[in-house]
């Protein structure tokens, strides 16, 4: 008698096959995302890489000023001591 209320107990319980859709939209998502993303990150260091000047062997890259001393403090206007 007990195996008949375990048919009956598995019969009233209905199986959804939604939930396992929606995991499955869910992870494809998560996995357009990173594709998409390293694609993107990839495209933008080609642009970096294609923008950047280059300098001729030998050479160091200019500022245009030179770089503050510790004990020339001028260039704060006196604000940092």
């Amino acid at each position: 008698m007990a195996n008949g209320k375990d048919d009956k107990q598995a019969e009233a319980r209905p199986r959804y096959r939604w939930p396992w859709f929606l995991l499955a939209a869910f992870l494809a998502a998560i996995l357009l995302a990173v594709l998409w993303m390293s694609r993107e990150v990839e495209r933008a260091r080609r642009i970096r890489d294609a923008n950047t000047p280059t300098l001729p062997s030998g050479t160091e890259p200019n500022t245009g000023s030179p770089p503050p001393h510790a004990e020339d403090m001028a260039w704060t206007n006196g604000v940092a001591h």
